[in-house]
């Protein structure tokens, strides 16, 4: 498994995937960052549950609020990478190579999944961090005081945030590989994540 681990590190640690991921680490946090602090508004004028206010902002778990709001909008980019990175093996067929280095499917599953986690546990750590600086960047233009951020608590809310988000990650990765094992076709798998994201998900959360 940790031979799995590692070759699939090798795979995703590439001059072209990190160039591509850092570009897309950099719009999701100024993006993310200006969308959310520029519609935060009082709490006196906004319906509880539709999103930070601007005093949700101003205390010390304000930057990681940023971070977590923007999270949760990727939930289907996700989904996709994942159902992409594990039907794609089966489409190439190379999935047979792979079982002739170590024929235990279940280890091979494992090791992939594995380095998938750890390569997207680096990523959402450095997107966490340049999203909370972006957002105390962009914040005193919006009157969001940025003091609290400062301080153990926030650095508390921190980790709990990155926690969260990469349980969250686990589980559509989980789900992606799910259904790219089950199906293995590439253009079925992302017609079942669509399905997915799209009404059934919608169904079952109303």
């Amino acid at each position: 498994m940790i031979r799995v681990l590692r070759a699939e590190l090798v795979k995703v640690v590439r001059r072209r995937v990190l160039v591509i991921t850092a570009a897309a680490v950099v719009v999701f946090a100024i993006g993310g960052a200006a969308i959310v602090l520029t519609t935060a508004e009082p709490a006196a004028t906004v319906t509880p549950g539709r999103g930070p206010t601007a005093e949700d902002l101003a205390q010390a778990g304000g930057g990681t609020q940023v971070f977590l709001t923007t999270a949760s909008f990727t939930g289907f980019f996700v989904f996709v990478i994942f159902v992409g990175a594990f039907a794609i093996e089966f489409g190439r067929g190379t999935i047979r190579t792979m079982l002739l280095r170590q024929p235990r499917r279940l280890r091979l599953l494992a090791g992939k999944m594995s380095g998938l986690l750890v390569f997207a546990a680096g990523v959402l750590a450095v997107t966490e961090a340049a999203t909370w600086v972006a957002a105390r960047l962009i914040a005193p233009s919006q009157d969001v005081a940025t003091d609290g951020w400062v301080s153990l608590a926030a650095l508390g809310d921190g980790i709990v945030a990155f926690g969260a988000v990469l349980l969250w990650v686990t589980g559509y990765a989980v789900l992606g590989m799910t259904i790219a094992v089950l199906v293995r076709s590439v253009p079925v798998a992302f017609a079942v994540g669509i399905a997915w994201a799209g009404p059934i998900e919608h169904l079952l959360q109303d």
